[in-house]
């Protein structure tokens, strides 16, 4: 009688048995952290993710990546956005408040600090819009900063800096060393009892005329 090959029985199993490991430890199947000397291990991955952030029932924040990647066990614990983020803030209306994209972002999320790279851009219900290449949003103290070359942009007016820094709503701002273009209304200001409106446009109504001959008194 042929005697059955349990060795290669045995190295079936274990193989199987490394190749869960290994799956687990990719996708965080447990709650334990690994060993000490290896904690910078990926522990969730995510494709194509729409997350909603409320506050007592109302919407508040929505981000939109193509990419996470979670590292819930590094020293300190930060979720990677490889392929970039775009995040919408909403104000109590549902209304947009300000938008916020990047092509590469970090979020260090015990911290509550954004760290964004290449194309940053943020822009605020106002219209307002500021382009930089380098960008940190600290949700904890709900300022936006950046200390590389910026450019800030309302309505007509382009100005550029060395540095930018903003509440997070994008509504008081500071643009560091700033030059740029301001555009200015010079046109003359007429006297204020000579101006009617008409249809969006000034007119001016001419002043009464003085009689010649004034009688004496």
């Amino acid at each position: 009688m042929r005697k059955p090959k349990y060795n290669s029985v045995i190295s079936i199993a274990l193989s199987v048995m490394v190749s869960a490991v290994v799956l687990c430890g990719a996708v965080s199947c447990g709650t334990s952290a690994p060993p000490a000397g290896d904690r910078n291990v990926l522990t969730m991955r995510g494709n194509d993710i729409t997350s909603l952030e409320s506050e007592n029932g109302r919407l508040t924040t929505r981000y939109f990546t193509p990419l996470m990647e979670k590292y819930e066990f590094a020293p300190e614990p930060y979720e990677e956005y490889r392929y970039g983020v775009d995040i919408v803030q909403y104000d109590s209306l549902g209304g947009v408040e300000s938008t916020f994209r990047a092509s590469y972002a970090i979020h260090r999320t015990r911290l509550q600090l954004w760290e964004a790279w290449g194309d940053v851009v943020v822009t605020n219900a106002a219209g307002d819009r500021l382009e930089t290449q380098q960008l940190f949003w600290n949700r904890a103290t709900k300022r936006i900063y950046s200390n590389v070359d910026s450019h800030f942009f309302r309505g007509r007016d382009v100005l550029r800096g060395d540095g930018f820094e903003s509440d997070e709503d994008f509504n008081d701002w500071i643009v560091r060393r700033s030059r740029g273009t301001l555009w200015v209304d010079a046109s003359p200001t007429p006297r204020a009892d000579s101006i009617e409106i008409v249809q969006d446009s000034l007119a001016v109504t001419p002043l009464p005329e003085m009689p010649e001959d004034i009688p004496e008194l």
